[in-house]
Formats: C-alpha cells, sequence, structure tokens
C-alpha cells in the first residue's frame, strides 16, 4: 500500500522511496514534512495499517523533538544529519533535510 501527498513529493524521490518499499528486507518507507512533521508518502507493508504508521510518526516525531532540543543546547549551530535507531526486529533511519 502507498499513500502520498503529490503535490508534495518530487516525482524523483517517489520513485526512489517507492523502490526502496519494495526492496525485500525494506518493511516500509515514510517522508514527512520538514516543518510540520505531516505525512507526504508512505508505502510498503509495514504501513499498511494507519495505526501502524501513526504510531512509527508519532514516535519519529516524539523523538525528532527530543533530539532537536538537545542538539541546541550542547551545539546551537549544529543540525541533526542522520539517525539510526535498531532494535532486536527492526531498524529505522531518520534522515531529517528542509
Amino acid at each position: 500500500m502507498t499513500r502520498s501527498d503529490e503535490d508534495s513529493v518530487p516525482e524523483e524521490a517517489t520513485q526512489v522511496l517507492a523502490q526502496l518499499a519494495r526492496h525485500g528486507h525494506v518493511r516500509g518507507c515514510v517522508a514527512l514534512t520538514a516543518t510540520d512533521r505531516r505525512v507526504i508518502w508512505s508505502g510498503g507493508v509495514a504501513f499498511a495499517s494507519e495505526a501502524k504508521l501513526a504510531q512509527v510518526v508519532h514516535f519519529v516525531r516524539d523523538t525528532l523533538d527530543v533530539i532537536e532540543r538537545h542538539i541546541n543546547i550542547l551545539e546551537p549551530d549544529d543540525d541533526l544529519g542522520i539517525l539510526r535507531i535498531r532494535t532486536g526486529k527492526y531498524e529505522l533511519l531518520i534522515t531529517p533535510s528542509t
């Protein structure tokens, strides 16, 4: 299942995300807006359920809020480049970008 806000995602990005989401070891991909962290694209078996998508998006939003707050305390001019979170079952790669 794939959802997208067609006006917000460049065609090239949509193609790359769709290709990643179809990869055998990838359970899903999500793209959020940089400003309000609204879902603009999602796909993959992990996000076939709206509830699961909502849980992951909530987790990412909360995690980024905490990380950005602490990065600003440690080094005000610094930004998060990539965040990798691994559990026994999953791996999340978060790459914030404007």
